[in-house]
């Protein structure tokens, strides 16, 4: 597959080629009528001939559409060359060019012995069956999604494997809808936990360094993450495949945050302890709301993500990435891991921006954000701009250790891409980036309002 050459048609040779293998595949080997192969969309679609050490083995076509967008056809492959994966990538790399157009939907006219594959390929079918060229056929359709990135909470992911599937579901609701999806997550309590095995065997085996432990649970989570969307997705008869991408994010050396570690993690210790190892190992340590003693550490702020292009060309290519777990591994510009931890939020909302994520979701505990939260004056808030936003952070309505870092980061995506963020539960995401539930934060010069999907 490495040494295929999808190429628009645009030279003699190549148009040549390409309306030789139309017709041998259609209608030499199809039998669909020579008058009816070629028509007066060919005059306006874009072209692509595919070919294997210059040897033409596929076409396929792209007609724009006043109506609904654009209109996939003609996708043909040799059958030498069929089950090679030749026919996947063509729709990909022509979904890829409308979006890059900015089209949002594409149908296609689907034979009904090929419709279960266009199924896995996120087309559904509507109306009636009919007959073309002699062949029955059903319309498909598929929203070429905005692309979302959701952040999902490591409290959220306390019961392992079942949080996982528990929470895939409500994910892949999005991917029906017509989304793409960037997930990332936190990992809080599970380096806690990491950190607390090392402990307990110190002095068997060398304790890990925290940055091993961020890194470890990055791996763990996502796996725990890839089988439940995998499980989920086979299901549902859909063909995204998940993939980690073990995410190292970028800090400065000289971030203020190192003079002053405020960040509590691993295991509670008493006093006597928790004196004893910042002797000896020079830790910060602070008394942890009344249930014992902690470690404190760095929390610096995020830069960039080694591994970017990485997500982005997996991203292309129609996978469904988990990156930049619980932040991601922080580092140093010359690549050494550090004893910090990176806000998660902060990380997805960079992760968003770089991206150029249409939205962003954060799925936490609650349905909505509030003001003055926990009493009689208690209100939801259901839509504000970002100044309104940091109007509420400054009288001091948001907790620092819960909502504050989630709307501080929903607020630096909008401010930065002038879209939107939203903040829910993780059942409520599909409503919320359709307006219906949820906290929205939206930039006042924001183009379009929520997404509508073609839901019945």
């Amino acid at each position: 597959m490495v040494f295929m050459d999808f190429i628009p048609v645009q030279t003699p040779e190549d148009r040549e080629a390409y309306y030789a293998l139309r017709y041998r595949i259609f209608c030499e080997e199809k039998g669909v009528p020579v008058e009816l192969e070629r028509d007066a969309d060919d005059q306006i679609a874009l072209h692509i001939l595919v070919r294997d050490e210059g040897e033409p083995v596929a076409v396929a076509r792209m007609v724009p559409r006043k109506e609904f967008g654009v209109q996939i056809g003609r996708v043909a492959v040799v059958a030498a060359h069929r089950r090679r994966g030749i026919g996947k990538l063509l729709i990909r790399k022509l979904e890829n060019q409308a979006r890059r157009q900015g089209q949002r939907r594409v149908a296609l006219d689907a034979p009904l012995d090929v419709l279960e594959y266009y199924h896995r390929l996120g087309y559904r079918a509507f109306g009636e069956v009919f007959r073309d060229a002699g062949v029955l056929h059903r319309k498909m359709r598929k929203r070429l999604g905005d692309l979302l990135v959701v952040a999902v909470g490591g409290n959220a992911m306390e019961e392992g494997y079942a949080s996982a599937l528990e929470t895939a579901e409500h994910l892949v609701n999005l991917l029906e809808a017509g989304f793409r999806l960037v997930l990332t997550h936190g990992n809080g309590p599970q380096v806690g936990k990491a950190l607390l095995r090392s402990e307990a065997a110190r002095d068997q085996v060398e304790p890990q360094s925290l940055d091993t432990c961020v890194a470890s649970t990055q791996g763990t989570m996502g796996y725990y993450f890839q089988r439940a969307l995998t499980e989920v997705l086979e299901g549902r008869g859909m063909a995204q495949r998940p993939v980690t991408v073990i995410t190292r994010t970028v800090v400065d050396a000289d971030d203020p945050a190192f003079q002053k570690p405020t960040k509590p993690i691993g295991p509670f210790m008493s006093e006597e302890q928790a004196k004893e190892r910042a002797q000896s190992e020079g830790w910060d340590v602070k008394e942890d709301s009344g249930r014992g003693w902690r470690r404190l550490v760095p929390s610096p702020e995020p830069h960039h993500m080694v591994e970017m292009e990485a997500i982005k060309a997996l991203l292309e290519q129609e996978f469904l990435v988990i990156a930049a777990g619980g932040g991601g591994i922080p580092m140093t510009t010359d690549h050494h891991g550090l004893s910090a931890v990176i806000d998660k939020d902060k990380t997805a909302a960079m992760l968003a921006t770089d991206l150029e994520a249409d939205g962003f979701v954060i799925a936490t505990a609650v349905d909505k954000v509030a003001i003055h939260f926990g009493t009689p004056r208690q209100q939801a808030l259901d839509r504000l701009t970002p100044d309104e936003a940091d109007r509420y952070a400054a009288e001091g309505h948001f907790a620092p250790g819960s909502m504050l870092p989630k709307m501080t980061a929903a607020v630096r995506f909008v401010n930065n891409t002038k879209r939107w963020a939203a903040i829910t539960t993780a059942e409520n995401m599909l409503d919320a980036v359709e307006g219906k539930a949820g906290t929205r934060i939206e930039h006042p010069e924001l183009e379009s309002g929520p997404f509508v999907s073609d839901r019945e």
